[in-house]
């Protein structure tokens, strides 16, 4: 499991109020001009050219060439040598891209000269997640969770205790898992933080008691019942209890919602086509034949290359899922 720590690279935006005329001031700096005003460079050549080539590194990472986005972070950080959010995003595509080594002794400078900074120890936790030290992973989450609580950012911190709770999980700590959990539900009670929740009682063999809790919450709260994941992690409690036909009911509801988090389609889909091919029905349409055949498909991907969540299946789902043949 790897979650989804630091995915996307950090922006350096730069940005200039003119008044009057901005003129170059020598070959190295511009200045502003104005009624009134003395004469003041605010952004050097070069830190204009790193800009440019933050930007293009930017553009590259998004698509997934890490080498190319690496390259224009190296010119920016020849250019601009001070510049710590260039270091930062160079760390970041090192880390994806395997020198895993040079981007935490990056990180760890900017940990020195910076403070604990909780953007800084995600990415360490990321690099380190990747390396396989979950442990190590794990509490500079719990630093970053705490400084996130502790500057009353909610979001964040949801964030990060969810991580906590999977790398937990990961690591049989059932109950610290648990506790981190509780947290992020806490912090941001969300259709989504409700669903992962339900979906840890579910990987901990707690069915009656995850189908019991999100249809009290979602009682107190009826919008939550609008997740995909809500309905996702309650047909998988109606699984482990044995319960088919309300598993497919909850199921066909979770893909009636997949435009909120097409992500989860996959598995959606192949929770959806091992429930019907376990209880067929004379009365499937044709469209409803054709939906088979295409979830199907889903089934098998998810075979040959599983998701962190099949661990959280219950182990009945798991071994149909094993005797899913390829699609002819």
């Amino acid at each position: 499991m790897r979650p989804n720590l630091v995915r996307s690279l950090v922006a350096t935006a730069i940005s200039a109020a003119f008044v009057g005329c901005a003129i170059p001031r020598d070959h190295h700096t511009f200045s502003v001009h104005g009624p009134g005003l003395e004469e003041n460079p605010f952004l050097s050549s070069d830190e204009l050219l790193a800009a440019g080539l933050v930007s293009e590194s930017m553009k590259y990472g998004g698509k997934g060439r890490l080498f190319e986005a690496e390259t224009r972070l190296r010119k920016a950080q020849y250019l601009d040598a001070k510049n710590d959010r260039i270091a930062f995003n160079l760390a970041v595509v090192l880390g994806q891209g395997g020198s895993q080594d040079e981007a935490i002794e990056l990180l760890q400078r900017l940990r020195r000269e910076l403070g604990d900074q909780p953007y800084i120890l995600v990415a360490m936790a990321d690099i380190f997640n990747g390396q396989g030290d979950r442990e190590r992973a794990r509490e500079l989450l719990k630093e970053a969770f705490l400084l996130y609580r502790g500057a009353a950012n909610d979001g964040q911190a949801a964030t990060i205790a969810r991580s906590i709770s999977n790398l937990a999980f990961a690591q049989g700590l059932e109950q610290e898992a648990l506790c981190y959990s509780w947290e992020a539900l806490t912090l941001a009670p969300t259709g989504a933080q409700l669903g992962a929740h339900t979906g840890l009682l579910v990987g901990l063999n707690m069915f009656a008691d995850a189908q019991a809790y999100a249809s009290q919450r979602i009682q107190q709260s009826p919008g939550l019942g609008a997740s995909v994941q809500v309905h996702y992690a309650l047909s998988l409690a109606r699984i482990g209890q044995g319960d088919i036909p309300g598993a497919l009911r909850e199921i066909e509801i979770a893909q009636d919602l997949l435009a909120e988090n097409p992500e989860v389609g996959p598995e959606v889909n192949a929770v959806w086509y091992l429930l019907k091919t376990e209880s067929p029905s004379q009365d499937d349409t044709e469209a409803t034949l054709g939906r088979l055949e295409q979830c199907h498909g889903d089934a098998w991907r998810l075979q040959a290359k599983p998701t962190y969540s099949l661990v959280r299946w219950p182990s009945t789902l798991r071994d149909r899922l094993a005797k899913v043949s390829e699609p002819t």
